[in-house]
């Protein structure tokens, strides 16, 4: 045992040390054992706590889907649910389809499914306007009928699919077409209670919930938030729901409540994917970015390990002021002392301006002629140099 509770297969090496394989938590570590790494760990000393940001859980909540660990290890980040209803607002947007094939679009009432005088039938919805968008998370759908006709054949037994296409068009007269329409791999069963008045549009008359179907229809490739959704029902039996052609206020109306999941992050404790940009909180580096180890680093540049506090970038070694990102003189540049009897003046190690030295630093060179002031005959004009025991006529 190597004492590393973060490496597998320890043995002797050739060495005759104890030595094991590392695996992804190795230099990180995992206090408890549970192979969850100590920087992602919710509780890095109980092993029975193997949460970690970004996974599953439910904040109890019963309004709130989604919710999932949050930097801080706590169950957040729920979204409350959209829910959106359309009726079926046409004459060609409800048909009834006769085992013969003949497609009826102007009924004023909708048999599921017995007719009484033209015998079984399907029936075909059409929903428009339901603004759902692709790789929404259906929640709840439901179809809400109002009755028609107290009349009920029993047993009803009625089975619910969806039309399996992007956008389902509008019904023709063409034979068979509701039948001939492929339908979702889903469907659902249906045995409604009876219905016993005319106009109620109740719990009894409300489809079970068939978010499933619409689901299937929404995570289509081709499926768009412009999308028209189609439902076809048949089985045996009957109920009679009010059509468009007989009360439009009345008609079908499909109702759906969706969220849109959060995004999936590769790194959900920073809520951000490998290669997006981020700030490490060094103002010495570049580009910084996500690398694949889900740390934020950035290309160092000469200050990095220095510092440069007011992101002048003069490190803080030379600059004269790193608290000042306006003044970006350092050691070594060039200055004036004021005095010019020195040469070659620059900052020094202190920041100070001071110059090399020369003859008349110390005693003067008003003119700055090159002779001192001590000798100079008139240290005021440069042009005069005679300075005492120079020849002269």
């Amino acid at each position: 045992d190597d004492g590393d509770n973060t490496t597998l297969n320890d043995a002797i090496d050739a060495n005759c040390n104890c030595t094991g394989t590392p695996t992804a938590c190795t230099g990180i570590g995992d206090c408890d054992g549970d192979g969850v790494c100590a920087d992602v760990d919710c509780d890095d000393n109980d092993p029975n706590i193997g949460l970690q940001v970004g996974d599953a859980c439910d904040d109890g909540n019963p309004n709130t889907y989604g919710e999932s660990i949050q930097p801080g290890c706590l169950c957040g980040g729920g979204i409350v649910p959209s829910f959106t209803c359309s009726k079926v607002i046409a004459n060609s947007d409800d048909a009834e389809e006769f085992t013969s094939g003949v497609i009826d679009l102007y009924s004023s009432d909708l048999e599921l499914i017995q007719d009484p005088t033209k015998g079984p039938q399907t029936v075909g919805m059409r929903f428009t306007g339901l603004n759902i968008p692709p790789g929404a998370s259906i929640t709840k759908a439901f179809i809400q009928f109002t009755t028609d006709e107290s009349r009920n054949v029993d047993p009803c037994l009625l089975n619910i699919y969806g039309q399996a296409s992007d956008d389902a068009a509008t019904f023709t007269n063409n034979n068979f077409d509701v039948t001939s329409r492929p339908r979702t791999s889903t469907a659902l069963f249906w045995s409604p209670q009876s219905w016993t008045l005319t106009g109620s549009a109740g719990a009894a008359q409300q489809t079970p919930d068939i978010s499933s179907i619409v689901q299937e229809i929404v995570n289509r490739s081709g499926y768009s938030s412009n999308s028209s959704i189609a439902i076809i029902i048949d089985g045996v039996g009957g109920r009679t729901a009010e059509a468009f052609e007989g009360q439009p206020d009345q008609a079908p109306e499909l109702c759906v409540e969706y969220f849109m999941p959060p995004p999936s992050y590769d790194c959900p404790a920073l809520q951000a994917n490998i290669g997006d940009t981020c700030d490490d909180g060094d103002n010495t580096t570049l580009n910084d970015v996500i690398g694949d180890n889900c740390s934020c680093a950035g290309t160092p540049t000469a200050c990095t390990g220095i510092g440069d506090n007011d992101g002048d970038g003069i490190c803080a070694n030379v600059d004269c002021n790193d608290n000042d990102p306006n003044i970006t003189s350092q050691v070594g540049d060039t200055c004036d002392d004021g005095d010019n009897t020195t040469l070659n003046d620059m900052l020094d190690a202190n920041c100070n301006c001071a110059g090399t030295p020369t003859a008349c630093t110390g005693i003067g060179d008003n003119d700055g002629d090159g002779i001192c002031a001590d000798v100079d005959c008139n240290d005021n004009d440069p042009n005069i140099t005679t300075q005492p025991g120079g020849a002269c006529d």
